[in-house]
């Protein structure tokens, strides 16, 4: 039978150990205060079947096969020669760093203690140290190879902890063109001293809506002796050389093998200066922001695969390395903030803005457009989606959520008109797909709403016009949007709600639409309600979001938690009357007695019964608080009382209409006489 590696060192060692046991201790010579060699102590510790072997170096002892296994203390500095103890060093702050080895090791926790700045965390059982201690417990764990291995902190982020930076309130800002300078906020101004204090290559990060673009001129006005400056916006991009690169909505360039990346590091590798623009740096994972740290700092990162092993939890499958994950956030938080960017969000530097509410809204399953064949098709989607492997669940989320949309259809709408008769003010609804956006723009066509609309194909004139219709005309209630079309660039602040009809996968593009209505020039609460479905893909993304952002959250990119998210159920009014017409006022005399048939009315007779529906209108307050408001069916699903009519007319002739009590006896009677179905009958219009 083949043995292992490992075996085949540990039957070498143990031979070596039977050798040398056997050689007289005067052949070994040694010198006076000699110190063992640092690995000479890894030899010592091997166990046999029967006990501890021990070193016969200094003494000569035979060996007993059938000797009782001795008891003697084991050398503290010991460590199994069979298996190698790894491990991995990181920060856990700006000014310390942890170390987590794979496993206990006595040797290691002797160095440990032996560094002054050390301390131990009783909660994750791990040791840390002083940031100047690192080349110290570097130097005491090296001679340990290769039996310890511990992969030590990156060259970038040393140098990052290293590199003299100025100190950004000691920044003059006087070079600023005046007219800006004066405009800026305190907090937009620590925002511009950042920049500068990095020479001018940074990100602007802070949240959507605080002014970014602002302190992005600001920066460029101070370098204005570098000019020209390119401004690159998410649509445009312009061949030649500039000292200057402003790029905004910079999280579009995520993809580091797409042509506009490409073109924009090969532009920005020639600049002296590189500002960056987004108020969601990465959307939902760390691999997002490799090319746009790498346009800060082109020679930072020796390459993708270098920056996706540290932070992306980097594995290398069939199809190549798999970046989808993330490691070491704690870490990535404090570079980007040491070096790279500057976040705040709207809670840290606006406390007069008034707070924005997350709601899900749980739709009406019986509103759902399902079919038996629908319902199935569903259930095999959301179950091909949980088994599928990783690489391949995107295509089938993709696929189950654009079915899930025409399921949803019915039930958005319902919802919209519901909140235009319930609420006046102005709201904004995002959806995804087409047959959604066209759905939403029906039913408020159906209803008489003035409203915008703005998708992919909107030119980017009409849409600065669109917006500007929405923000200053009263009558314009609604905002229909594409989420991936209008989730950044647009100021709607003139909404008091945002909906969503669709979710989207990444979070950052959620709150990113958010926040086109609540920032700053808002005045008032925005309420943010999610429309969800059960039994769609919302089953699974509305968590699958939630993960994401917690991932966010620990680099510090995101402040946003949808775990506070208050859920309500959609209203379900699921009786008869809502299939029926408006009731109208009716007189008992219009029919047949004892038939639900309606007479043939002669002008006369019309004329009467005008005269009978004026008399009704005159018995004040008494029958609307019984019936209802005006012809509609009351909570208790009685139609309003045509018989109440008559006793109207009956007091007015007999004069007693100045007596309520009589009235009110009256008409307690005419309820009792009152057959509904009868009634309900007769306003069918056969």
């Amino acid at each position: 039978m083949a043995c292992s590696k490992e075996e085949i060192e540990r039957k070498r060692l143990a031979a070596l150990q039977k050798r040398i046991s056997k050689l007289p201790n005067e052949n070994i010579p040694q010198k006076q205060n000699e110190q063992p060699k640092p690995t000479e102590w890894l030899f010592t510790s091997q166990s046999s079947n029967i006990g501890p072997v021990k070193s016969n170096i200094g003494t000569h002892n035979t060996f007993h096969p059938y000797a009782k296994p001795e008891c003697s203390k084991r050398n503290e500095n010991t460590v199994p020669v069979s298996k190698v103890v790894s491990g991995t060093i990181y920060l856990i702050s700006e000014h310390r760093f942890e170390v987590n080895p794979s496993e206990f090791c006595t040797p290691l926790i002797n160095i440990f203690k032996s560094i002054p700045s050390r301390s131990y965390d009783s909660k994750s059982k791990l040791w840390n140290f002083s940031i100047d201690d690192y080349q110290n417990v570097m130097s005491k764990i090296g001679p340990l190879a290769p039996y310890i291995v511990m992969g030590p902190l990156p060259l970038y982020v040393l140098k990052i902890l290293n590199d003299p930076l100025v100190e950004p309130n000691t920044v003059d800002l006087s070079p600023i063109e005046k007219t800006l300078r004066n405009k800026l906020m305190p907090f937009q101004e620590e925002g511009v001293r950042f920049g500068i204090a990095r020479r001018g290559r940074c990100m602007i990060a802070d949240d959507m809506g605080l002014g970014k673009t602002f302190q992005a001129l600001a920066i460029a006005s101070y370098y204005s002796h570098n000019w020209p400056m390119l401004i690159v916006t998410t649509s445009s991009m312009r061949a030649g050389k500039y000292p200057i690169v402003g790029q905004d909505e910079s999280h579009y360039l995520k993809s580091h093998k797409a042509q506009c990346t490409t073109a924009l590091v090969s532009i920005a590798r020639q600049c002296s200066r590189v500002v960056l623009l987004s108020g969601t740096p990465a959307l939902s994972r760390p691999a997002e922001l490799y090319t746009q740290l790498a346009l800060i700092e082109p020679r930072l990162f020796t390459s993708y695969t270098e920056y996706g092993k540290r932070y992306c939890a980097g594995k290398l499958s069939h199809f190549g390395w798999d970046m989808t994950g993330q490691s070491n956030l704690t870490e990535l938080q404090i570079i980007l903030q040491k070096r790279f960017l500057i976040r705040r969000t709207k809670e840290q530097v606006l406390p007069t803005l008034e707070e924005k509410t997350r709601e899900s809204v749980i739709l009406d399953q019986s509103l759902l457009q399902f079919s038996t064949e629908d319902e199935r098709g569903l259930s095999q989607m959301a179950e091909h989606y949980k088994s599928t492997k990783s690489s391949e669940k995107h295509a089938a989320l993709i696929t189950f959520f654009s079915e899930s949309a025409t399921v949803k259809i019915p039930a958005i709408c319902k919802y919209i008109r519901q909140l235009l008769k319930e609420c006046s003010h102005k709201f904004l609804i995002f959806a995804h797909h087409r047959n959604m956006v066209d759905a939403i723009c029906e039913t408020l066509d159906e209803a008489g709403t003035h409203y915008i609309c703005i998708v992919g194909s909107t030119p980017p004139r009409i849409r600065a016009e669109l917006v500007e219709k929405f923000q200053y005309t009263t009558n314009c209630r609604c905002a229909v949007l594409s989420i991936t079309a209008a989730n950044s660039g647009l100021t709607l602040t003139a909404a008091d709600m945002v909906l969503f009809a669709e979710l989207h996968w990444n979070p950052g593009i959620l709150t990113q639409a958010e926040s086109r209505a609540h920032r700053i020039g808002r005045s008032g609460a925005v309420c943010v309600r999610y429309l969800l479905a059960r039994g769609t893909a919302d089953d699974f993304m509305w968590p699958m979001l939630q993960d994401k952002l917690n991932v966010l959250n620990n680099v510090g990119l995101s402040g946003d938690t949808f775990e506070d998210t208050t859920t309500k159920h959609q209203e379900s009014r699921n009786s008869i009357t809502q299939y029926l017409s408006p009731k109208s006022v009716k007189n008992k005399f219009d029919y047949i007695p004892g038939t639900n048939i309606r007479k043939v009315q002669s002008p006369v007779n019309s004329m009467a019964s005008s005269v009978n529906t004026q008399a009704l209108n005159q018995c004040g307050p008494n029958i609307g608080t019984k019936t209802g408001q005006n012809g509609q069916f009351s909570s208790n699903g009685f139609a309003p009382n045509t018989h109440a009519a008559d006793q109207c007319e009956l007091a007015n002739q007999t004069n007693i209409g100045s007596n309520a009590q009589t009235i009110e006896q009256e008409i307690d009677k005419s309820f009792q006489e009152y057959d509904d179905d009868d009634d309900l009958l007769a306003d069918l219009d056969l």
